[in-house]
């Protein structure tokens, strides 16, 4: 910097600041227009009567002011239908068409508000997670029957003849399955759990291909 810039530095800094001007109102001074607003205003308020401390009765936030009911019986099961079917498309690229349009159609049914008990837990997320993890890791050809438990699992069925197959499809990737198979005129029954990805091979030696046709 030259030496008539620093000059010119020094001189802005030093200058004197200016006194704010205050105009008043109708023609009074400051004070007297203070005074009078103090007063207007208190005057405001006790002609409110605001007697009640904020801490005692505070006024309703936004949040508040915009909280809306809980939703009614009927608005909680479509929700949950909608949820469960976004959880569903979102693994959709992995399921033919006709596979997911039919398990769309089977959530419909299993959550229609004519045939549902109010009183009964909503399907869970988790337990429906498991059961898509279960159709895609074993790539299981055959759509099975859709159900829930009291505690809101997803009950999986699979019937061809006598021969049954029941699993339970619990969240964290836990099922427990039990079937009934018939070889010859001879009844064999089984139950157990399993990994949803390891199904397949915990039913080898019942030929699950009963069930869900051959990959």
């Amino acid at each position: 910097m030259h030496h008539g810039q620093h000059e010119e530095a020094d001189r802005l800094i030093t200058l004197p600041m200016s006194k704010p001007q205050i105009t008043p109102f109708s023609g009074g001074t400051a004070s007297s227009v203070a005074s009078d607003t103090a007063s207007w205003a208190l005057s405001r308020l006790r002609a409110a009567d605001l007697g009640t401390p904020w801490i005692e009765k505070p006024s309703p936030t936004v949040k508040q002011l915009a909280a809306s009911p809980p939703p009614s019986d009927g608005e909680a099961l479509f929700d949950r239908l909608v949820s469960l079917k976004v959880q569903a498309s979102q693994v959709s690229m992995h399921l033919q068409e006709a596979g997911r349009s039919g398990l769309f159609k089977q959530l419909d049914c299993l959550l229609d508000q004519e045939n549902w008990h109010f009183e009964d837990r909503l399907p869970g997320h988790e337990s429906f997670r498991t059961l898509l993890r279960a159709v895609l890791f074993n790539r299981l050809g055959r759509r099975p029957g859709l159900g829930v438990t009291a505690e809101g699992n997803i009950i999986a069925a699979w019937t061809t003849g006598k021969d049954r197959l029941t699993i339970e499809c619990q969240p964290k990737d836990k099922l427990r399955y039990s079937l009934i198979k018939y070889v010859g005129c001879e009844r064999v029954s089984a139950a157990g759990q399993s990994p949803a990805r390891l199904l397949l091979k915990y039913l080898e030696p019942y030929e699950p291909e009963v069930w869900f046709g051959k990959n």
